[in-house]
């Protein structure tokens, strides 16, 4: 299986420090299951078209929304465009969205609840209790089955014949903190 590596935060805003840090770590590493995290910022992004270009597998860590997820799907696939353009094996190169649902309600259930609690009518209030606890799941789903779609285009036809590798989602449920008070 594929193992997911964080990158020191310090790198997170700076694209060409994050291909340039992943490239030497999955180079040093030697272990080709090895998947270092891409932080899912607009510097991410545009290290992924660098990464699959060179044919280095890589996580998108931190997604959230299904537009941060399109951008990365974006970006995987015109790296690997780009490999093929220069005859290079579209097959080495993978990517992973890695989604921490947990996080996105942990961080929004407080949110929702307390427009929960001033809401003017009783259906708005309902409407609030609903989403209370799903917004990250539903969000997860959602991402899923855009990834699908996308998967099932003729562009995506065009990537697999020269074996390129699908992009797979990773759904984490851990909760946003894990400091001990």
């Amino acid at each position: 299986g594929r193992v997911l590596v964080g990158l020191p935060p310090c790198l997170a805003c700076l694209a060409d420090k994050i291909d340039g840090e992943v490239s030497d770590f999955y180079l040093e590493a030697k272990a080709r299951n090895l998947m270092p995290e891409v932080p899912a910022c607009d510097e991410g992004v545009k290290a992924a078209r660098t990464l699959a270009a060179a044919g280095i597998p890589f996580a998108a860590s931190g997604i959230i929304s299904r537009k941060r997820a399109d951008d990365f799907c974006e970006a995987y696939m015109n790296g690997l465009q780009d490999r093929i353009d220069k005859d290079l094996d579209a097959g080495q190169a993978a990517m992973a969205l890695h989604m921490p649902v947990g996080r996105i309600d942990a961080h929004l259930d407080p949110v929702l609840d307390e427009r929960r609690k001033s809401a003017p009518i009783e259906t708005i209030s309902a409407a609030y209790r609903v989403l209370i606890g799903r917004v990250g799941v539903s969000t997860a789903k959602m991402i899923h089955r855009d990834l699908k779609r996308r998967l099932n285009s003729a562009r995506w036809d065009l990537l697999a014949a020269h074996k390129a590798v699908k992009p797979f989602c990773v759904f984490t449920f851990e909760p946003a903190s894990q400091d001990k008070k």
